[in-house]
């Protein structure tokens, strides 16, 4: 129930040495790194309890060889930099009120899901492959690549206006459904806004949970290729929930649309 701070340096755990394939690692108390930290477990796991918190300015990276769970939403004020991942099994981070870079993944075998009352951003180029796929933050802005091989939902909690979820990299999540949620609304620029990105998955189901007499939009127009849309508008009074869209050549199936006010598809 101690707890472990660095005052100069990183900090790396390795419950994997000597071939320990079921090594686990369970934080029962703060560990406080002064820069990075490493995380390396088994089958085990990562594990922590509420006096667990990890803090980490220059970032976390997980390292799942044998697969495992690193369950790390237990303390709920965890501050972490950036997150990456390695090896497979899944990533679950409650990242506090505290802003959060997403780094690369360890591909289609390693799901990763993050809370934040803070944003969410990626590396700013390339891509990088995850499973399943959830994101929760203030804002959520995706400008790497991301391949997913499982369910994806992206929540911006925001209530203010402008832009909660930006799509300005290709998600590919082929063969998947994708959910996308915002509580913003429009100002200037769409709440859920595509600009130089993409989307492909078998669905797309689109939420938005704007106030009284707010104006929400998604506005999707790179090209993207969805095999079927749904869209829940907000209930509010007044409030205008709107959806655009550019299926590309992809052959569209369209669902419920409850609430919504405008609908624009194109396909060529």
């Amino acid at each position: 129930g101690g707890s472990l701070t660095s005052t100069g340096t990183s900090i790396a755990l390795d419950a994997t040495n000597s071939g320990n394939t079921a090594g686990a690692i369970n934080l029962n108390g703060a560990v406080d790194a002064a820069t990075s930290m490493a995380l390396s477990a088994g089958s085990g796991g990562i594990t922590q309890n509420s006096a667990g918190v990890i803090t980490a300015p220059s970032g976390l990276t997980v390292n799942l060889p044998s697969g495992g769970s690193a369950t790390l939403n237990v303390a709920t004020t965890n501050d972490v930099s950036s997150l990456t991942g390695t090896g497979t099994g899944s990533i679950t981070l409650n990242n506090n009120n505290n802003a959060i870079q997403l780094n690369t993944f360890g591909g289609s075998s390693q799901s990763v899901s993050v809370t934040t009352t803070g944003a969410i951003t990626t590396a700013s180029s390339g891509s990088t492959t995850v499973g399943a796929l959830t994101l929760s933050g203030n804002t959520v802005t995706l400008s790497e690549g991301f391949n997913a091989n499982g369910t994806v939902g992206i929540t911006s909690t925001s209530t203010g206006t402008g832009t909660g979820i930006a799509i300005n990299a290709a998600l590919n999540a082929s063969g998947q459904s994708v959910g996308l949620t915002a509580y913003g609304s429009d100002s200037g620029s769409s709440v859920i806004n595509e600009s130089g990105g993409t989307i492909t998955a078998n669905s797309l189901a689109l939420t938005f949970d704007q106030t009284t007499g707010l104006t929400s939009t998604a506005n999707l127009t790179g090209t993207n290729a969805v095999g079927a849309m749904s869209a829940s508008g907000s209930a509010a009074s007044g409030a205008l929930s709107n959806v655009t869209l550019n299926n590309g050549t992809t052959p569209l199936a369209l669902g419920a649309f409850t609430h919504t006010n405008n609908l624009d598809v194109t396909a060529s």
